[in-house]
């Protein structure tokens, strides 16, 4: 019994140590290359952030290093595996149809991803920008790799997927540093049009943050069914733009009244 025991100690020893001959290159093999992998990755990492940051928004340099960061780790954990003799063929092919089926079942999302680097390459607007996207109209709060968030003038949030915003069209009202203020004023057949127009250059002339160029615009632009269509066009600062507009609303009705010129009624 005792003999018995000893031999199949013997035979465990002798065979540990032909595992170990054979084994231990291959497993301090891996080993280097799981960590000259991580070196490199992290190298890479770095190097990727501060070449892209220099052209680009930090979003996109974090998300571009850290893809390579963690395709990297994949394949020095692929090269380590093969080093151990594991037969990598079949596990690339494996990956391979997990990311396939990942992306399949991700599409929307990487749709949006896929919107946001193209938004955050071009720039069409950026943070803080007035904008206007699918009839909404907001200033930008936040731009990501999935979305872009708005803050409208009523104080609502509103989070536009960026594959909607790369289909539709962008109006950014902060790419230039004034804005043109549009008013229509449909007036009565009757109306004394030049009366009209001195009363409207006098009312602008009051105004100092109206811009005098380019000039202001006042004509006749359509003699319509419901009455004559008289276009007011000025430039303003576009910081100045919301408050002149809803300031000379008001001027334009209250002088009118006072001038007994009416607005055309509805037919």
């Amino acid at each position: 019994m005792l003999e018995s025991l000893l031999i199949d100690v013997q035979t465990f020893e002798e065979a540990a140590v032909v595992w170990l001959k054979l084994y231990t290159p291959r497993i301090l093999s891996a080993v280097i290359h799981l960590i000259v992998g991580y070196l490199i990755a992290l190298f890479v990492r770095r190097y990727a952030y501060k070449a892209v940051i220099k052209f680009s928004e930090a979003i996109l340099a974090k998300f571009i290093s850290t893809t390579l960061f963690l395709l990297l780790l994949i394949f020095s954990l692929i090269s380590a595996l093969s080093a151990l003799g594991v037969q990598t063929a079949s596990i690339i092919a494996v990956l391979g149809a997990a990311g396939l089926a990942i992306a399949l079942s991700l599409k929307n999302s990487l749709s949006n991803i896929a919107s946001g680097i193209v938004l955050i390459i071009f720039r069409p607007f950026r943070y803080g920008d007035s904008i206007e996207i699918n009839n909404i109209t907001g200033n930008v709060l936040e731009i990501n790799l999935y979305h872009t968030l708005i803050l409208t003038a009523d104080n609502r949030s509103v989070t536009i997927p960026n594959s909607m915003i790369s289909s539709n069209r962008i109006i950014n009202f902060s790419k230039s540093p004034t804005r043109r203020i549009d008013w229509t004023l449909v007036l009565d057949y009757g109306s004394d049009i030049q009366q009209v127009k001195q009363i409207i250059y006098s009312l602008l002339q009051e105004e100092s943050k109206i811009l005098t160029e380019p000039k202001p615009f006042i004509g006749v632009v359509n003699l319509g069914s419901k009455g004559v269509e008289l276009a007011v066009r000025v430039w303003v600062k576009k910081e100045d733009f919301s408050a002149i507009q809803v300031a000379y609303n008001e001027s334009f009705q209250q002088k009118f009244k006072e001038s007994g010129i009416y607005f055309a009624k509805e037919m």
